[in-house]
C-alpha cells in the first residue's frame, strides 16, 4: 500500500525525532483505530530514525508472534521502504540487516506471546526497539525489551488498538489522566481512521 499523502499525525509519528517539540522524548506512544496508518508510519519512522542515528547496532522489531510481525510489519515495509534502503533479510534466525547512507545495522524479530517469552530478548543490547500491538505482549516481555535498550540515545517506539483502560500498559504508557504515564518522557498520538487518506470514502 503505498501513500501518496500523509496525514499530520502520521508524519508526526514518523518524524517526531526531527522535530523541535518532541525530538527530546524517550518514546513514542501511538494509539489508535485499526487502519488508521500508525504501522506503516511508525515503522518507517523508526528505520529511519535508527538508520539516520547508529551505525552498526542492534535493533529488535517485537510483535504478539514472529508470524504476525513478519506478516503485518516486515513484509509490508519492504515495500515501503523500496528505493530507500538495502535490505536483507535471514528469515531462518529472524533478524534482517538494513544499509542506507553508508550506515548499516541489524534489525531482530521477537514475539512476546507469553510469560516465558521475556528469556528469548535476554542478553542483547539494542539501541531502540519497535512493539507492535504492544498491549497484547505480556508485561515482563515489554519491560525486559525495554530493559536491553541500553545503547545512548535508545528510544522506544510502541503502537496499539484502543483497549481496557485497566490494563498496565494504558495505565503506565498512554492515560494522559495517568500520573505514571505522565511522568514518562514519551510523546502521545492517537490516530484514527481519518488519519488514513489512502482509505476511500467507503471504507
Amino acid at each position: 500500500m503505498i501513500f501518496s499523502e500523509m496525514s499530520p499525525k502520521q508524519l508526526k509519528s514518523m518524524l517526531w525525532w526531527t522535530m523541535k517539540d518532541s525530538r527530546n522524548y524517550d518514546a513514542i506512544v501511538c494509539d489508535g483505530s485499526v487502519r488508521s496508518g500508525k504501522t506503516m508510519s511508525m515503522s518507517i519512522g523508526f528505520v529511519l530514525w535508527s538508520m539516520r542515528n547508529f551505525n552498526n547496532e542492534n535493533f529488535a522489531f517485537c510483535g504478539k508472534t514472529i508470524d504476525s510481525l513478519k506478516r503485518n510489519v516486515i513484509t509490508p515495509m519492504q515495500k515501503w521502504l523500496e528505493g530507500i534502503v538495502k535490505l536483507k533479510i535471514n528469515l531462518s534466525k529472524n533478524y534482517m540487516d538494513i544499509t542506507m547512507g553508508g550506515h548499516t545495522n541489524r534489525y531482530y524479530m521477537f514475539g512476546g506471546k507469553d510469560e516465558s517469552s521475556y528469556q528469548l530478548i535476554q542478553g542483547i543490547t539494542l539501541a531502540g526497539a519497535l512493539l507492535d500491538e504492544v498491549v497484547l505482549m505480556p508485561r515482563s516481555f515489554v519491560e525486559q525489551t525495554l530493559a536491553r535498550c541500553s545503547v545512548t540515545g535508545s528510544k522506544f517506539w510502541f503502537n496499539c488498538n484502543p483497549g481496557n483502560s485497566l490494563h498496565w500498559f494504558y495505565k503506565e504508557w498512554v492515560d494522559d489522566n495517568s500520573e505514571n504515564a505522565m511522568q514518562k518522557n514519551r510523546l502521545h498520538l492517537h490516530l484514527t481512521m481519518e488519519d488514513n487518506y489512502s482509505l476511500s470514502d467507503s471504507v
